[in-house]
């Protein structure tokens, strides 16, 4: 099987969504009246600006005409960005309860598997990759577990440390809905973004992708390894 777009070890997003669709599609009324208010700013997510928004932010001397120079501006540069995410993981966990049966947030841990040497992964190694604390993994491999979608096991190497390995079952699992998922992000939604926009959101996507991991990793150093 092939690793999906969406579960690579650091999650991007965006990285499958090279698969414009060869025809239009109308999109699913569940997201028609929302991706309207997106498309006009009337989302029902977009908060009222707080007073202050004209406050001044510290600037850069590199006379960029394009850098935001209050925190409204900023707000509204990165609030899409938010609602984005938000939206895109909702409908996610909607067809994903649907189609599988399983919370989306259990369903990346199979999908993690599914793309892994062995369909092998070691706890923390899971537990980093998805932002999981060690109790939301352990509820998560318990209830996959129950279901007989994965099995909890001893590594080879010396010492206490575990590791998830994926069932015939839970593959079966993966291989059926990952191809679901392809076809939601291509025709709803990437729908209406031509090849070339669809390459700049990948590139864009992947640079916030290494601001988040370069500042996850910053914290993590900062309070120190945890224990195992």
């Amino acid at each position: 099987m092939a690793k999906n777009w969406v579960y690579q070890e650091y999650l991007s997003p965006f990285a499958a969504a090279a698969i414009p669709s060869s025809t239009s599609r109308p999109t699913p009324s569940g997201l028609s009246s929302r991706a309207t208010r997106m498309a006009s700013g009337t989302s029902d997510l977009v908060s009222p600006q707080p007073g202050g928004q004209h406050r001044l932010l510290p600037s850069a001397e590199s006379g960029d005409a394009a850098t935001p120079r209050t925190a409204g501006e900023q707000r509204e540069n990165w609030q899409p960005l938010v609602i984005l995410a938000h939206l895109v993981e909702a409908e996610l966990e909607r067809k994903t309860q649907c189609d599988a049966g399983i919370a989306h947030s259990h369903f990346k841990i199979l999908a993690l598997l599914a793309g892994a040497d062995r369909h092998t992964m070691g706890l923390t190694r899971l537990g980093r990759a998805l932002r999981f604390h060690k109790s939301r993994l352990s509820h998560a491999l318990r209830s996959l577990e129950a279901a007989g979608l994965l099995r909890r096991e001893d590594t080879p190497e010396k010492g206490r440390a575990y590791q998830a390995v994926l069932t015939r079952r839970g593959l079966d699992l993966v291989e059926r809905v990952l191809p679901l998922q392809d076809v939601f992000a291509r025709d709803v939604v990437l729908s209406g973004l031509t090849a070339t926009e669809i390459a700049q959101l990948r590139t864009l996507a992947e640079k916030i992708i290494v601001n988040l991991d370069a500042d996850r990793s910053g914290q993590v150093l900062r309070r120190g390894p945890a224990s195992s």
